[in-house]
């Protein structure tokens, strides 16, 4: 009997303990949110372009380098082998155009036109990663061995490329980022 009690009193203990951590955790979460609620997050579009192109990079390195370790491993397989070479194409495509957009290309200064030209290209990327996954598919379904490898390869890059583009479409269409207690 005394065991029992025992027991009934250490747990009548916990629940007491955990009840006066439950408030003074709730207290805290209420200050937090005040805080939270004052915050706006803002869009910055030039930040959203650079970080885009830094992923857009890691996506090419991405290609190369799976691409030359499916190449490395084929050896007679033209399967891999239509798959590596179609990831190399690829990835150096997607490094000339980060190249070229880093040093050549026109920067818009005005941030609203920035915006309208990220959705505007984002979209038409859409276009041409949609056409690709088309031509994979195809390529994939009808082709022989070597060109399935090749339709493998043009197709998971064209999904690649269409989550990527999808992204920065919704994330720069979609710029009213604000706290929870809606745009003030």
């Amino acid at each position: 009997m005394k065991l029992i009690f025992r027991i009934f009193l250490i747990l009548l203990f916990c629940i007491i303990i955990i009840n006066i951590y439950a408030e003074e955790g709730k207290k805290i979460n209420k200050e937090n949110q005040k805080e939270a609620d004052e915050y706006i997050i803002v869009y910055d579009v030039f930040k959203h372009k650079e970080t885009a192109s830094n992923i857009y990079l890691g996506i090419a390195g991405l290609s190369l380098g799976i691409g030359t370790g499916i190449l490395a491993n084929a050896g007679n397989n033209e399967f891999l082998f239509g798959v590596g070479v179609q990831n190399i194409i690829w990835g150096l495509g997607e490094a000339c155009i980060y190249i070229y957009d880093k040093n050549w290309a026109y920067k818009e200064t005005d941030e609203e036109k920035a915006r309208q030209e990220l959705i505007t290209t984002s979209t038409t990327h859409l276009i041409f990663d949609g056409i690709a996954v088309a031509t994979g598919g195809l390529m994939l379904a009808l082709g022989d061995n070597a060109i399935k490898g090749h339709g493998t390869g043009i197709l998971i890059q064209g999904l690649i490329l269409s989550i990527f583009d999808f992204s920065n479409l919704f994330i720069a269409s979609n710029p009213e980022t604000v706290s929870s207690r809606g745009v003030e």
